[in-house]
């Protein structure tokens, strides 16, 4: 554990059951609570914070964002504890999944794969919803699963959107920086080539893939079935090498919310491109924008 930005940052491993039984890792920050604290377990007097997720990008890990984006120290003036988990397992020993930047090892893309070999292993989207906010309520100091809101960066934005999508009433808030916002519609031979990536996770039936890409949530959704959507901000730097090759693709997200009735705070950042750079200059809106709707 290291102290930080008043309090803790923590990074932790356990063997995971939606990951085939191999080893994950994520980071935690949290807040002084009101002292600091640097071990587990918690004391039963410790505060209780609402919980922020964060979703990196291709060829990240968890520590990317910990060590780069500066978000423990606005999270610690918001009271929130950042929980930034890896983007794919790591150890299956499969073959090729380490050829590629955009496939595999830090590219799980946060989904359940269906597609052979990959469908044991890589099953991010359970390991995201299900089993990891389920350790961090136990073991840090929380205030459960009411309290919970997401975001995320690139292949992680695509990820968080599509989380809240899925699963409405599950977030507070929801905010994607330079996502993937369409990836059913990104063309073929791309780099990242998402479309060759999700076929070979999830098989070559782009259909199968709705439930993954934000655009065509957005189309299916049904206020009157799910609730309303969570509070939505996207961000994007106008000059992200992926915004003008056809990756991200977020004003395809942004119309299709607008058809539906889903409302959308929109940003467009002259000058920035798609690296660390813009996300440590954009995180501290986003974080504040969470903290809005956790109600601290």
């Amino acid at each position: 554990a290291h102290r930080t930005f008043d309090g803790t940052l923590f990074r932790c491993s356990h063997v995971s059951d939606s990951l085939g039984g191999l080893e994950a890792q994520f980071s935690v920050f949290v807040p002084d609570a009101p002292r600091p604290w640097s071990q587990l377990p918690y004391p039963d007097d410790a505060t209780e914070f609402p919980v922020l997720m964060y979703l990196s990008g291709m060829t990240c890990s968890d520590e990317n964002v910990v060590t780069k984006a500066n978000a423990q120290e606005h999270c610690a003036n918001e009271g929130l504890i950042f929980v930034a988990p890896d983007t794919s397992p790591r150890g299956s020993g499969l073959a090729g999944e380490g050829d590629r930047f955009d496939f595999g090892l830090g590219a799980g893309y946060y989904v359940n794969a269906t597609e052979e070999p990959w469908s044991t292993n890589y099953r991010m989207r359970e390991y995201i919803e299900d089993e990891l906010p389920e350790i961090v309520h136990t073991h840090f100091p929380t205030l459960g699963p009411d309290a919970v809101s997401i975001m995320g960066h690139s292949m992680g934005g695509m990820g968080a959107l599509a989380c809240a999508l899925r699963r409405p009433k599950a977030y507070c808030s929801v905010s994607a920086l330079s996502p993937v916002a369409h990836p059913t519609n990104v063309p073929e031979g791309s780099s990242p080539d998402v479309r060759v990536s999700l076929s070979r996770f999830l098989g070559s039936d782009d259909s199968t893939w709705r439930c993954y890409d934000p655009t065509k949530l957005a189309e299916d959704f049904h206020s009157k079935h799910s609730g309303p959507p969570p509070p939505i901000l996207v961000d994007v730097g106008g000059d992200d090498e992926f915004l003008k090759s056809g990756v991200l693709r977020p004003m395809e997200f942004v119309e299709m919310c607008g058809h539906r009735g889903i409302p959308v705070d929109f940003r467009l950042r002259a000058g920035y491109d798609h690296s660390y750079f813009y996300v440590a200059s954009a995180i501290e809106e986003h974080i504040g924008f969470h903290a809005s709707h956790l109600d601290v």
